[in-house]
C-alpha cells in the first residue's frame, strides 16, 4: 500500500507542476492554483507512502526479533528440560544404586551374612 501512496504522490506532483507551468504560460491564475493544489496533495500522498513503508519496516522488523526471542526461548526451555531429566535419572540411578549397597552398622553386616549362609534360618528367625 505505501508504494501506491508513493507513487500517486509523485504522479499527482508532476501534474501538479505541468497545471502550473500552463497556467504560467497562459496566465491562468485558476489553472495555477489547481496546479499547487495538486502539487502539495502529492507531497502529502509521498509522505504518506514513506511513513507507511517506515511502519511497515518497523512492524516486519518487530515481528522478526518476536520470532527470534521464541525461538531462543523454546531451546532454552527444552535444554533445561533435557537437562533435568538427565539429572533426575542420575539422581534416580543413584538412589538405586545406594540403596542396593549401603549397609548400616555392624547389625546390618551381621545380618548380610546371616542371609547370604542361610537364607530361610534368617527368616524364621525374624518370624517372617
Amino acid at each position: 500500500m505505501s508504494d501506491k501512496e508513493q507513487v500517486e504522490g509523485v504522479v499527482n506532483q508532476v501534474q501538479g507542476e505541468v497545471k502550473q507551468a500552463a497556467g504560467d504560460l497562459f496566465d491562468d491564475h485558476k489553472l495555477q492554483a489547481e496546479g499547487k493544489i495538486d502539487e502539495v496533495k502529492g507531497q502529502v500522498q509521498e509522505h504518506i507512502g514513506d511513513a507507511q513503508a517506515k511502519a511497515e519496516d518497523a512492524a516486519n522488523d518487530a515481528r522478526e526479533r518476536a520470532d527470534s526471542a521464541v525461538e531462543d526461548a523454546k531451546g532454552k526451555a527444552d535444554s533445561a528440560m533435557s537437562d533435568l531429566k538427565s539429572g533426575a535419572d542420575d539422581l534416580l540411578g543413584d538412589v538405586k544404586e545406594g540403596l542396593e549397597d549401603v549397609y548400616v552398622g555392624d547389625v546390618a553386616q551381621e545380618f548380610r551374612a546371616r542371609l547370604a549362609e542361610n537364607p530361610k534360618g534368617l527368616e524364621r528367625e525374624l518370624g517372617a
